[in-house]
């Protein structure tokens, strides 16, 4: 009786999958709604198939210094002005595999509202006209990119943020993915 119940069992599995290997493929239907970005977990990995040389990367730089512990232990004992400046530091060295790369910053700078420094745009979004918000600002930007058909990519942990770029923003990175390929040495080239 055990084996007449083994053999029915696989019986039964062989019409199964001679059925799904015979069945015409179903596409699934395509989803309703908005596209979602991506989430981008190897940044290296995208640089390294050339998917970063059209791309701008926008920083929601108070939220990378804050959620990265030595940054914020930095900017707790140096000051604020010195936890930006090694954020923007990390980005520089990184700059030149991007079309473009800015660090956005809540409240206004020493010198000006935007400067520009070795591939980094830093910005300072009270200082500008037209925002006193960095995340009305990231979310302006975002939407001229897409508007303009070049793909933007945000970097922040902020989900309030990320929901609301989701319509105009290509591809989203968490901090510690960013901090993770900032602080990386890049493959082939031996830099720390």
């Amino acid at each position: 009786q055990g084996q007449e119940q083994v053999r029915a069992a696989l019986s039964r599995r062989r019409r199964m999958v001679t059925d799904a290997v015979h069945e015409p493929a179903v596409t699934p239907p395509a989803a309703a709604g908005p596209r979602r970005p991506r989430e981008i977990w190897d940044v290296h990995e995208a640089v390294a198939h050339g998917a970063t040389a059209a791309v701008r990367v926008f920083v929601d730089g108070y939220n990378v210094i804050r959620r990265t512990p030595d940054l914020a232990a930095l900017e707790q004992q140096e000051g604020l002005a010195r936890g930006r400046e090694a954020l923007c530091q990390f980005c520089r060295s990184r700059a030149r595999l991007f079309a473009h790369l800015e660090v956005v910053f809540d409240g206004q700078g020493a010198l000006s509202a935007r400067e520009a420094c070795q591939g980094v745009t830093v910005v300072f979004s009270r200082g500008l006209q037209d925002s006193e918000n960095a995340d009305e600002y990231l979310l302006t930007r975002l939407a001229r990119c897409h508007d303009e058909g070049v793909a933007a990519w945000l970097v922040t942990d902020d989900g309030g943020l990320r929901h609301r770029a989701e319509p105009c923003c290509q591809a989203f990175i968490a901090v510690t993915d960013w901090v993770r390929f900032l602080r990386q040495p890049q493959a082939g080239t031996g830099e720390r």
